[in-house]
């Protein structure tokens, strides 16, 4: 597979210990190789909310995005441990 993600982040100032943010990104991949059928390519588009604890490496993603070649929606939600 190969991939490649675009995204535009806007932090926001600090409310207490917690630091928020948005961004809105492009996501494409490319898959090749797959046990069946063929090489399949695609892109989403989405947004998200950044969240991070003073003092603490790393950032919360909370992300919705939708399928350009398919139109479907997805939602993750995952940790980043490098800022």
């Amino acid at each position: 597979m190969l991939g490649a993600s675009l995204g535009l982040r806007r932090w926001f100032a600090p409310a207490g210990p917690i630091r928020s943010g948005v961004e809105g990104f492009l996501d494409v991949g490319r898959t090749f190789r797959r046990l069946a059928g063929p090489a399949v390519a695609d892109a989403d588009v989405g947004v998200g909310l950044r969240l991070s604890l003073a003092g603490t490496p790393g950032v919360f993603h909370l992300n919705a995005a939708r399928g350009l070649r398919d139109g479907r929606h997805a939602v993750s939600l995952l940790w980043n441990p490098a800022p």
